[in-house]
């Protein structure tokens, strides 16, 4: 039992990695915009990983 707890763990530990990494990529190429925009691309790209995943689970859910 322990196991698959560390492993659920590490499973979600690695899935916020990919989507920390992929926001800070996101928001590397929003810096290269212009500043008028800069602004709502980085508004699009600020989103946590708590959030994200609130809002997937409720899409999935809705399946």
């Amino acid at each position: 039992m322990i196991l698959v707890t560390l492993g659920l763990g590490l499973v979600a530990c690695s899935q916020q990695q990919v989507y920390d990494a992929a926001r800070h990529d996101a928001q590397l190429s929003c810096q290269e915009l212009p500043q008028a925009q800069y602004q709502a691309c980085m508004a699009e790209v600020t989103e946590s990983y708590d959030t994200y995943s609130r809002k997937r689970d409720e899409l999935i859910g809705e399946q």
